[in-house]
């Protein structure tokens, strides 16, 4: 077309309960842009901030579970949009479900530092002959020597999974504890609670004991080897609940975007009013299922931009509107690179994708002929 859409603006007031709604159509629909008042925004109500508190963690869940954000768009939802209320329960129960899965990953993540740090120190102390006790003062770590009851062992463990590394040795029940010294005190702390019962380090020990590096090297491959299980429940949980986890943040996000737009509008204690430009053979539409979403509960002003003193003015510019075919569409961000045409004027970027094909196969025409004439002078001097 050379000629762009003819606009109308659009004011709207609608009640507060309506316009999640309302702004959810139009911005699907994609054919209204808002005009941005100029006053003081509003702050987010409790339920604003509960919402974007929800999409940020299930942003963090997709991401634990390695799934892509934004790779399809909202037309491809078999689901329609859902209530606050729905999208609180459905996250709600999405990140209990996987609470186990994302505490799992950080004590054995957590478990996993802890023993390649204690490895690398107590490796640089191995072959040392000054006697085991006085390792501590050499290093950053504190040992602990002792007894622990065998039912206590396990839940010893998994209690300072996150702070210490506990080392079975030989003798049943016999453990060494090793942490760092920013938690000597919870170690400390957490054995006195299972009736841990201290022995003295061997005074004639030296260097670090075999058994306690190999016991660590022990429990650094099987954490390895829980954390690529793990890697396995999320490819399960992905595959079943990935697609549920995409659709629950599209919904939080819209939810998020449309509370962000929202406190840009004017209000009263229960109604709202946004106004913006729409193409005139959009309105008719757009009005009946405005209707239709508010269920009659709105109030609806057009104007012709000729009917508005600052567009006659010039102090108010109208957005323009084209429509183009699928080949000359193309061409539009070439044209809007340079400026945005005016409203009422005619569109160029028709006449830019006839020339610029045009100028484009003459001067490939200008090459090949300069490189046939090359081709030809060149066997015309080889033969003769």
């Amino acid at each position: 077309m050379l000629f762009m859409d003819r606009m109308k603006k659009l004011e709207l007031l609608v009640l507060k309960r309506d316009v999640d709604a309302v702004m959810r159509y139009l911005g699907e629909a994609g054919c209204l842009q808002l005009i941005v008042e100029g006053h003081e925004q509003t702050e987010p109500t409790p339920t604003e901030r509960e919402t974007a508190e929800m999409k940020v963690r299930v942003e963090a869940l997709a991401r634990f579970l390695d799934l892509h954000l934004g790779d399809h768009t909202r037309a491809e939802r078999s689901t329609p949009a859902r209530s606050r209320e729905a999208l609180r329960e459905a996250a709600d129960q999405i990140i209990s479900e996987t609470a186990d899965l994302v505490a799992e990953e950080s004590r054995l993540v957590q478990q996993r530092l802890s023993l390649k740090r204690s490895l690398e120190e107590l490796s640089a102390f191995s072959e040392l002959t000054v006697p085991f006790a006085e390792l501590a003062n050499l290093t950053y770590l504190t040992f602990r020597l002792g007894v622990v009851p065998e039912e206590k062992l396990e839940e010893l463990t998994q209690t300072l999974a996150d702070r210490a590394v506990i080392v079975g040795l030989k003798k049943e029940g016999h453990i060494m504890a090793v942490t760092d010294r920013k938690g000597k005190w919870a170690l400390d702390s957490e054995l006195a609670k299972m009736d841990f019962h201290p022995l003295e380090l061997p005074a004639e020990a030296t260097g670090v004991p075999a058994d306690v590096m190999n016991a660590m090297e022990r429990n650094l491959v099987l954490t390895e080897a829980a954390l690529a299980r793990l890697e396995e429940r999320k490819r399960l949980v992905r595959e079943d609940r990935g697609s549920l986890i995409i659709d629950l943040f599209d919904d939080l996000d819209v939810a998020v975007t449309v509370d962000s737009v929202k406190q840009g509008f004017a209000s009263t204690g229960s109604v709202m009013r946004l106004s913006g430009w729409i193409p005139r053979r959009k309105f008719d539409e757009v009005a009946a299922e405005l209707e239709k979403i508010s269920q009659g509960r709105l109030a609806l002003k057009s104007y012709d931009p000729e009917e508005l003193p600052d567009v006659r003015s010039g102090k108010v510019k109208v957005p323009v509107s084209v429509r183009h075919g699928r080949i000359v569409r193309s061409f539009e961000r070439m044209v809007f690179s340079y400026s945005v045409p005016l409203y009422g004027t005619i569109d160029p970027t028709p006449f830019v994708a006839v020339m610029f094909v045009l100028l484009f196969a003459i001067m490939f025409g200008d090459v090949g002929k300069a490189l046939s004439d090359c081709s030809w002078g060149s066997s015309f001097k080889a033969a003769g």
